[in-house]
């Protein structure tokens, strides 16, 4: 049987003419479904998406910064608008407060709903913390071959660091720890003393930059490998892979 060993590139199917007629929340549905159309990059209903937007709360009048996230259950190639979950932002973050620790991680999960944004009935996923507790203003986790690759490897970490030498990219390493507020932690920290930090290897792939469209195009994972596929189950190694939502940059192409 013959072996496909070329590279094969990404498409760019990001259209700025399109994107500059979105407002936040339809920018976030917009490059959700982008990244969602490849199953290179994420799987079928796996990964999240998320976006802090500035937003007039209907109860005050003032403007609150609000995390629309990926709702749990849903999928990015196909989720419109109605299906992200909407937290306030400052609420979220004061919940490190009264985090009881990593026996108890799971009892984070019931509050969530007391700190919705609007009357909105889409429920927060697990993943919720990692993408409010990490500095960038839009994160993706997503399923790139090339990752799960990397992540799965013995030798992950010093294949992390040979990339990061020749890519000019700061990946840090830290060890898996599975979905919930206390991956949320170690990312915080892991972003706070890692200075610099372009992403983190958690048995998968954490990326953060600074704007909407670079989170969309800048990523280290064009070229694809074909051949690097592997299969995630519940118990297996996750990735993750936050970015800036927009446009990616021309030199990532």
């Amino acid at each position: 049987m013959a072996v496909q060993s070329g590279l094969k590139f990404l498409e760019d199917k990001w259209d700025e003419a399109v994107a500059a007629k979105l407002d936040g929340p339809e920018l976030l549905r917009y490059r959700s479904n982008l990244l969602g159309s490849d199953l290179r990059i994420t799987n079928f209903g796996g990964g999240n998406t998320s976006s802090k937007l500035d937003q007039v709360d209907p109860l005050d009048g003032l403007t609150k910064k609000v995390l629309w996230v990926k709702g749990s259950g849903g999928d990015l190639g196909s989720i419109k608008r109605s299906g992200f979950a909407t937290l306030y932002m400052d609420k979220l973050l004061s919940m490190e407060k009264v985090y009881p620790g990593v026996a108890r991680e799971d009892e984070m999960v019931a509050m969530y709903p007391l700190i919705t944004f609007g009357n909105n009935p889409v429920a927060a996923s697990i993943d919720t913390p990692l993408h409010g507790f990490l500095p960038a203003p839009h994160v993706d986790h997503l399923h790139p071959d090339w990752a799960i690759a990397l992540a799965a490897s013995a030798n992950g970490k010093i294949k992390m660091e040979e990339f990061n030498k020749e890519f000019g990219h700061k990946l840090v390493w830290l060890p898996w720890q599975r979905p919930g507020f206390e991956l949320a932690m170690m990312l915080k920290r892991g972003v706070e003393d890692n200075p610099g930090c372009d992403g983190i290897i958690l048995g998968g792939r954490h990326a953060a930059r600074e704007l909407p469209q670079h989170h969309y195009h800048h990523r280290p994972d064009r070229p694809v490998h074909r051949a690097s596929r592997c299969t995630q189950g519940r118990g297996g190694v996750r990735r993750r892979y936050l970015q800036d939502a927009r446009r990616p940059c021309g030199d990532c192409a």
